[in-house]
């Protein structure tokens, strides 16, 4: 912005060229930085556009001190020269500069509940000669540091806004937005099963050489992507479990054929879906 230089003279005839120190910074005021704003004998008033780039020499603050210096001329002759402090203000426009990407870290294409994890990228730049110093990863109630990463796994379900905020040398913070991540909702599959000891015919028999099976199973839509397999395996009593035989979902089945009369047996139906959840229930 503009400041304003006022000189205090002793009167008419006297000519003025300004100079100033700031930082590391040095500069000599020309007919293009500095003009008369109005003059009289004993006062003239100046007015002066700071250079942005005198930014650079503070990036650790919002303002700083600097020197002035008025060389005075009568004439061609230079008769003395005055010195006077100034200070400086970074603009509150120059403030870091931040975007966020984020993706799902999952195996299904798509964000899901108490599974997925979600994976950040924070491109971020500092005004006026200030350094990026922090950056604060915001998703779901987890917050993580740093430019890049990834969270936990999302506990929430819904329309979740990722945002991070950056910190620059000067304490001037920013906050991204992200697009919106949709995270689905997620449970392990529910499973109802009934196994009884039957003949070929499922008729109930204690001793029969068959099982006659019914699961009934349910599970998380998750956007529609999701489904989920009954199944059921047997052994003998303290023996090795048989291979599993897939179950139509709510269906009785008949399964078996070569269970031995008596034998007592343990069957283990279960329920898996497509994003790896598993519910068993033995009998």
């Amino acid at each position: 912005q503009s400041g304003t230089l006022t000189v205090v003279k002793p009167g008419n005839g006297y000519t003025f060229r300004f100079s100033y120190a700031f930082g590391g910074a040095s500069g000599t005021l020309e007919s293009g930085d500095v003009r008369q704003v109005s003059h009289a004998a004993g006062r003239a008033v100046y007015r002066w556009r700071v250079p942005e780039e005198l930014a650079q020499q503070i990036p650790d603050a919002l303002r700083g001190t600097g020197t002035m210096s008025m060389a005075v001329y009568s004439g061609a002759e230079q008769v003395g020269s005055v010195q006077t402090a100034f200070t400086a203000y970074v603009p509150p426009s120059m403030a870091p500069t931040a975007s966020v990407q984020v993706s799902a870290v999952s195996g299904w294409g798509v964000c899901v509940q108490g599974l997925s994890r979600v994976q950040y990228t924070v491109t971020a730049a500092g005004a006026g000669g200030a350094s990026v110093q922090a950056c604060r990863f915001t998703c779901g109630g987890q917050t993580v540091a740093g430019l890049s990463g990834k969270t936990a796994p999302i506990a929430a379900a819904g329309t979740l806004i990722p945002s991070a905020v950056v910190t620059d040398s000067r304490g001037r913070s920013v906050t991204a937005e992200s697009e919106a991540v949709t995270v689905y909702a997620y449970h392990q599959p529910t499973l109802a099963a009934e196994v009884i000891r039957c003949k070929a015919d499922g008729t109930a028999a204690e001793d029969g050489a068959y099982l006659k099976v019914t699961g009934t199973a349910s599970c998380a839509s998750v956007g529609g992507r999701n489904t989920v397999q009954v199944r059921v395996r047997w052994r003998p009593a303290g023996g090795s479990w048989s291979g599993y035989t897939t179950l139509v979902n709510g269906a009785e089945t008949v399964v078996g054929g070569g269970l031995a009369a008596d034998t007592a047996y343990e069957a283990e139906v279960s329920a898996a879906d497509t994003v790896g959840g598993v519910r068993t229930v033995r009998q």
